[in-house]
């Protein structure tokens, strides 16, 4: 990714170089992309077909079943490894509580619902 240096933030005078390709277009397309992948299509996405040798994105989220009983400790995980702890107490525990309001008996449902919210949210958007 190419930040040119003297791009001015929308709206403001301060310099915000990122903000030339991490823009509302690009959040919103992030986030469809993970809605896609992980809740709507269960978790692959088909290739596309005007793209020579595409193969689509398949993910497996099954190494996080066991912590789905305990969604707390499944958002602590997904925060550590996804957004290397920046998630803040208040946004772990909304999480917590869309998590928890999955029925427990659905724990593939619960680890997607957590790793969509995570990888939504802004603080994977700024580390990654």
């Amino acid at each position: 990714n190419f930040y040119p240096p003297d791009y001015v933030a929308p709206g403001t005078d301060a310099l915000g170089p990122q903000f030339k390709i991490m823009h509302t277009g690009t959040i919103l397309a992030r986030t469809n992309f993970v809605y896609d992948l992980l809740i709507a299509k269960n978790e692959s996405v088909a290739a596309v077909t005007n793209v020579t040798g595409a193969t689509g994105t398949k993910t497996n989220s099954a190494a996080f079943n066991s912590l789905a009983a305990n969604p707390a400790a499944l958002v602590d995980r997904m925060s550590a490894l996804f957004c290397n702890n920046t998630l803040s107490m208040q946004e772990k525990a909304a999480i917590v509580q869309a998590v928890t309001a999955v029925p427990a008996t659905d724990a593939a449902k619960r680890v997607r619902t957590a790793a969509y919210l995570v990888l939504t949210s802004a603080q994977f958007q700024v580390t990654n």
